[in-house]
């Protein structure tokens, strides 16, 4: 049987992610295989899970909010994705040295899935080579949304849900969005806000300057056929999900106005069910069941994807909260959002959870990561009324919280380094109209304090039993050819015949059945049109270097 790992409260050093007494769940084989990594004849084991069970059950990637600490979180999912390419030469019998996998196979690497200029190992090893995948680092070939089926973000990490989740991102060209959108967001801060002046009505950063940053990124980021200024959140379904959390307030003229309450932006459908425990049904922003309150259902968010991102980050007295007009009969009403960071949901994984088992069962819930900002261990603010109110803001978005209600859970990771950072969650050095390399001592003191947590012995150890589990469920599910296709090439499968209204299938064989059935098109040819009729997802061409 297979040893699930169970997260217990994070070290100094890290995470400390110890072997369960309990009994696995999953009653799949092990298999062994050579691991030829080192050149060495040890043997390893990976989990063979039944292939219904390992497509019903969903994994999730939940991201804490931290301000431009999320740089961290990017490290340290930078560093899991390695272990993953390693882990997947492993399970595929292959030496070290073969470059040729990726997490698109069996289909090939698509055009434009990683953008950016290549390093110079990169350069070395193209030498003439056509096949792309056999000079790119291994950041660049292994996709998160290839082994997540949900990805959930706060306040920033909501940002890098959408890059990673909605938008179908490498984490290479994730942190190299985020640096460029942490300038234009962090580099120009007013001297005088809410911030230092509590009764001055402005914030301390511009809201235009974020959703300026938030667009152009949609623009970069987006599919090739989408009208740039109208991307909206959904996605297909069948691929990766995304959701982010936000606070909601509404306010209708004559009336007082609702209670601010806990609002998941989602890019999927998720329809309320009448089965659903009282404590799922009905929620309070902290995660505590209350007849009061009730957790948002319905059709998934038609907004702009630059909306969704500005509401889930605009943190009180850092960015203006964003307002959305809904009119009806009665008359119009204001909705208010604001940053989905404050409170115990500055760690989403608890409501990430609660969302899978809502919609797929709560034996349903697979592997389940969690990746922190390196905040500092909360300390005594002093006396003076700003210190106060700073270690207020602090307790209330303290992430610790949640991690420790869900420690010693089956197939739990937490990756986070309790010492901290000492950066602020704004800081931005240096800063201004005349500098040269913006922000480049604050991504410095990140990178340095993060290599010191990947240098510890126990924190790589975890991250290759998370990349063991992960690489497990993925390539088993590639053995289901035709839900596969769809999950990671973003696959539709679309009838073209006029009389059909662009009708979706499930798949490609649902597809091919229907075009036999209905169109009288021969077995010999419907793999043909099937093949013609299916979208795939298209990433813009990257600009020649």
């Amino acid at each position: 049987m297979a040893t699930p790992y169970s997260a217990s409260s994070t070290s100094i050093a890290g995470p400390s992610i110890a072997p369960s007494n309990a009994s696995t769940p999953h009653k799949g084989k092990e298999r062994s295989f050579r691991d030829d990594s080192d050149d060495c004849d040890r043997i390893s084991y990976r989990r063979e899970y039944p292939l219904d069970e390992v497509w019903s059950q969903q994994n999730l990637l939940s991201l804490d909010g931290g301000g431009i600490r999320g740089y961290w979180s990017l490290l340290v999912l930078k560093k899991l994705m390695k272990a993953i390419a390693a882990e997947e030469r492993r399970q595929a019998y292959l030496k070290g040295s073969d470059n040729s996998l990726h997490s698109f196979l069996p289909h090939a690497y698509p055009e434009g899935a990683t953008q950016g200029p290549l390093n110079g190992k990169e350069l070395a090893r193209k030498n003439g080579e056509t096949d792309i995948c056999n000079f790119l680092r291994d950041s660049r070939k292994f996709l998160p949304c290839h082994y997540f089926d949900y990805i959930c973000g706060s306040s920033t990490g909501a940002l890098i849900a959408i890059m990673l989740g909605r938008f179908r991102m490498t984490v290479h060209d994730c942190l190299r969005e985020y640096e460029t959108m942490s300038n234009i967001i962090f580099g120009r801060p007013r001297l005088v806000s809410q911030r230092n002046i509590a009764i001055v009505p402005w914030s301390k950063y511009s809201a235009a300057a974020m959703e300026r940053a938030l667009k152009d990124v949609t623009a970069r980021r987006c599919e090739v056929n989408q009208q740039l200024h109208n991307v909206k959140f959904p996605s297909p379904a069948g691929i990766c999900k995304t959701f982010v959390t936000t606070y909601k307030y509404e306010r209708t003229k004559g009336s007082k106005g609702s209670q601010t309450t806990l609002y998941l932006l989602r890019s999927y459908d998720h329809e309320e069910k009448e089965d659903l425990p009282l404590q799922d049904r009905r929620r309070t922003g902290t995660g505590q069941s209350n007849r009061a309150h009730r957790k948002n259902f319905g059709k998934a968010d038609a907004l702009h994807i630059w909306e969704v991102a500005r509401a889930a980050t605009a943190a009180p007295m850092y960015f203006k909260e964003i307002v959305f007009q809904r009119n009806s009969i009665e008359g119009g009403t204001e909705m208010f959002f604001s940053d989905g960071g404050f409170g115990q949901t500055n760690n989403p994984t608890q409501e990430g959870i609660l969302e899978i088992a809502s919609l797929h069962g709560k034996h349903n819930v697979g592997a389940v990561v969690n990746i922190g900002t390196s905040k500092d261990t909360l300390e005594s603010g002093g006396k003076s009324i700003f210190k106060r109110v700073r270690e207020f803001v602090d307790r209330a978005t303290d992430p610790t919280i949640v991690a420790g209600q869900l420690d010693g859970r089956d197939l739990y990771w937490r990756f986070n380094d309790d010492r901290g950072l000492g950066v602020e969650l704004d800081d931005w050095k240096p800063s201004g109209f005349s500098t040269r390399d913006p922000g480049h001592k604050t991504l410095r003191k990140i990178r340095t304090q993060f290599n010191r947590w990947a240098k510890n012995s126990s924190n790589t150890r975890h991250i290759e039993q998370c990349a063991r589990e992960l690489v497990a469920r993925r390539r088993r599910r590639a053995d289901d050819a035709t839900l596969w296709e769809a999950y990671a090439t973003g696959a539709v499968f679309i009838c073209g015949y006029s009389a059909c209204n662009n009708a979706q299938f499930e798949n490609g064989d649902r597809l091919g059945e229907h075009l036999e059935e209905k169109h009288a098109v021969p077995p010999e040819e419907s793999k043909k049109t099937v093949r013609r009729m299916t979208k795939r997802w298209l990433y813009q061409t990257p600009p020649k270097t």
